[in-house]
């Protein structure tokens, strides 16, 4: 369902128009779960491309490398740039992509389907691999920070095609709205900050509590996996990419960016939620067109609940109230609870949660090592390869 089906639709307002609006986003979201099917699991990575010279990145270097890869993987090529150069491949057998997100300075690594987490983990492992090898010939290196240390040097522009330009042109106008909200000045953010997803396949009985399960976790996500330092700016922040994505045009609808605002009792709740949202550009004829954010259909939102402890976990310090020994017991029984969801598969994929078994007894994550480094006067972070 493209966006301007349902931009069409709305400017027609009446109540018919409404109910199709409804359904259309009730097939879209609801339906597909009811439909049997074994489950999957899906990894996305992004990693930003370092050139170890304090230089900025030789985009053309990238690009000899993209095609070093696909040849040597035998990825086909499924996406050009507006002056010739491949930004996506594709593997035809297990449905893996190499991409570049917004800019040629993040390197993106999405793995097709799988039932076991070691199958992902052995080809992203080959890729990643691969890729270290040819980039070190140049002294390149990727590494896994949430926001590339070496953002400084780098030429931060956009990929060009349509995609990116209507998401530049988006966020640059932050300018022109007078809204009671702060603004951040990085609209350039994704061509320096990079994300990891996972997707899974839910059955429709699952659906409401796999999303309230995975909401409330939030805070613990934020505990375990920020790696997102803004050196020399916003510092107190371990994870800044949720300013970058909250505090820009992405968040002028609070509801199209953080954790839900109330808590999903049912179908009708996750519904309604959905159709709060906003959209905010439209593809026609092969272009993209931006608009300022409309609401997909009114919605009168219920009263909710303050404090967003996602939020505050992001920070350097704990808020006064948290007890963090209290936290920590926390985190080590949300992590076996995973560990044994892993048991129960019988792949042995438990292990896989070690090192995050390990953060959560060394209280730390990878933005907390990162700034440990950065205080004992490591600015250059000699190998960010590791990380």
């Amino acid at each position: 369902m493209k966006c301007f089906f349902l931009c069409h639709i709305r400017k027609r307002g009446d109540k018919m128009n409404e109910n199709l609006i409804k359904e259309a986003l009730y097939q879209k979201y609801i339906e597909p779960t009811k439909k049997k099917r074994e489950s999957y699991i899906g990894i996305e990575i992004e990693m930003p491309i370092l050139n170890l010279d304090k230089k900025p990145v030789d985009f053309a270097i990238i690009h000899k490398i993209t095609d070093r890869f696909m040849e040597h993987f035998q990825f086909h090529e499924q996406g050009r740039d507006e002056e010739g150069n491949i930004y996506a491949a594709t593997d035809e057998v297990y449905g893996d992509i190499l991409s570049y997100d917004c800019s040629y300075n993040n390197l993106e690594l999405s793995m097709g389907k799988e039932k076991e987490l070691f199958a992902l983990q052995k080809r992203f492992s080959s890729y990643y691999s691969f890729l270290q090898k040819e980039l070190q010939k140049y002294h390149y290196t990727l590494t896994g920070m949430g926001v590339n240390p070496y953002r400084i040097y780098n030429r931060n522009v956009p990929i060009p095609n349509g995609r990116y330009r209507m998401l530049f042109h988006h966020l640059n106008s932050y300018k022109n709205y007078q809204l009671p909200m702060y603004f951040h000045e990085y609209p350039e953010y994704g061509t320096f900050s990079s994300a990891s997803q996972v997707q899974l396949d839910v059955d429709y009985d699952d659906l409401i509590p796999t999303l309230r399960a995975f909401s409330r976790v939030e805070p613990i996500k934020a505990v375990l996996f920020s790696n997102s330092v803004l050196l020399d700016e916003h510092e107190e922040l371990l994870c800044c990419r949720d300013m970058f994505w909250e505090n820009c045009t992405h968040g002028i609808n609070p509801h199209n960016v953080g954790m839900f605002e109330c808590d999903l009792e049912s179908e009708e709740d996750l519904l309604a939620y959905i159709e709060s949202t906003s959209i905010y550009c439209l593809e026609r004829d092969g272009k993209y067109i931006n608009f300022p954010p409309i609401r997909i259909m009114e919605y009168f939102q219920q009263p909710v609940v303050e404090g967003e402890l996602r939020k505050m976990f992001n920070y350097r310090q704990l808020p006064s109230f948290v007890d963090e020994d209290q936290l920590y017991e926390l985190v080590e029984n949300v992590l076996k609870i995973a560990e044994e969801g892993l048991k129960d598969r019988g792949f042995g994929e438990e292990i896989l949660l070690q090192p995050l078994f390990d953060r959560m007894r060394n209280r730390t994550n990878p933005a907390k090592k990162n700034a440990g480094n950065e205080r004992a006067g490591d600015r250059t972070g000699k190998d960010y390869s590791g990380i």
